[in-house]
Formats: structure tokens, C-alpha cells, sequence
């Protein structure tokens, strides 16, 4: 749940959800974003494997 919430977050900007699981989804967004910002290959392969997502536009989105 906690994943398809962060795809969300990255690929909507923004989500509705409760002030506990914006707090877990928060620390997942927060470490794909540094991981973004860094903009190697192997912190996209790292951002890929924690987000678990096959979807490249998702992936691209967060590193540019």
C-alpha cells in the first residue's frame, strides 16, 4: 500500500490520505527524491528496486 502511495505522490504531486500513513509515505518519497538529486545510475537502480515500479516514466519523472 505504502509504495502504490509514494507512485502516486510522485506521479500526482500531491495525495489525500491520513496523517499517519502521510508520515510513512513521506519517509519513502523523501528517500527516492534524494536518490533522484544524486542522478547516477545506481541510485536509479536503487530508486527502481525500493519503488519496485517497471513504469519508466514514473522513474524519469523523479530524476529530472
Amino acid at each position: 500500500m505504502l509504495r502504490t502511495m509514494a507512485l502516486q505522490v510522485i506521479e500526482h504531486g500531491r495525495i489525500k490520505t491520513t496523517l499517519a500513513k502521510a508520515h510513512e509515505v513521506h519517509k519513502w518519497v523523501d528517500r527516492c527524491v534524494t536518490l533522484g538529486k544524486e542522478g547516477t545510475y545506481q541510485a536509479k537502480v536503487k530508486a527502481t528496486a525500493k519503488l519496485w515500479v517497471a513504469r519508466k516514466d514514473l522513474i524519469r519523472k523523479l530524476f529530472t
